[in-house]
């Protein structure tokens, strides 16, 4: 129950376990807050925390990151910053999952995400693996951040491989500025280095046409017969909606079908 997020399934687990006189350890305790971190229940998830230590169930780092789970899932970064900041008095260390849960939290605060990712490494002795990285990189893109994200990118390299999803942060992160040649330049080193390039980063370079001032049509154009021809994908309503902000839906409606594409098909098909 707990893994499919089965809340009440959970519970009623837990209740009739403990009606049956069963000895119940921190592994089920875990099972329930777990389930409640999955529906992104944090009530449920503190309530079962504090439950089991009133019942004398020692609740351990894996029922501690649940919460900050559950917390993060309700965008609560406050309340997965006074959960992670709790262990010490609970007597635990927190570990690389809690960590990826804080930064998680933190995620639309990008000084914040950095100021505790360092907390992480330096202080708690924390090794940072690929997620905490691209949780991250993506912070600071997303805030227009992009020579403190690039820096965290290029340290990153030193330890991992960056996936579509650091890279796609990247895209993201110069196409919200309006910056074409920058979020071009990040997608072509994207597919250099052996990780296939996704519609959801063509589709950032497209809002990176959208943004620039004046808005780049050509270019545009250019990059939506590209998308199609060479990498072979098939655009959403999310990329034909873009398009057609930048080109006008006329012209959309006209490249889209000289190219074979169902327009007005893809158009209403829904996200």
């Amino acid at each position: 129950a707990s893994k499919r997020g089965d809340l009440e399934g959970a519970q009623r687990w837990y209740w009739k376990a403990k009606e049956l006189g069963a000895k119940l350890d921190q592994s089920d305790l875990t099972a329930v807050v777990a389930a409640a971190a999955l529906c992104g229940n944090l009530t449920a998830a503190e309530g079962w925390f504090r439950r089991a230590r009133q019942e004398g169930i020692r609740p351990n780092v894996v029922t501690l990151t649940a919460v900050i789970h559950a917390a993060a899932s309700q965008g609560d970064s406050e309340s997965a910053l006074r959960w992670y900041r709790s262990a010490a008095s609970l007597n635990m260390k927190p570990n690389t999952v809690t960590h990826a849960a804080l930064l998680h939290a933190l995620r639309r605060n990008a000084s914040a995400a950095e100021y505790y990712f360092r907390v992480g490494v330096e202080q708690d002795g924390i090794e940072p693996n690929a997620v905490t990285y691209n949780t991250l990189i993506d912070a600071l893109a997303r805030s227009g951040q992009m020579e403190r994200a690039g820096a965290y990118f290029a340290e990153m390299l030193t330890k991992f491989r960056p996936d579509a999803a650091t890279f796609g942060a990247m895209v993201n992160g110069a196409a919200e500025q309006g910056n074409v040649e920058a979020a071009r330049s990040w997608l072509e080193f994207m597919e250099r280095s052996g990780v296939p390039s996704n519609l959801i980063s063509w589709n950032a370079l497209l809002k990176a046409c959208a943004r620039a001032v004046p808005p780049r049509c050509d270019a545009a154009e250019e990059l939506f017969v590209f998308m199609v021809t060479a990498r072979d994908l098939q655009p959403d309503r999310a990329t034909l909606t873009t398009l057609g902000s930048i080109v006008g839906m006329d012209r959309a409606r006209k490249i889209s079908e000289s190219l074979g594409l169902s327009f007005e098909q893809i158009l209403h098909t829904r996200l």
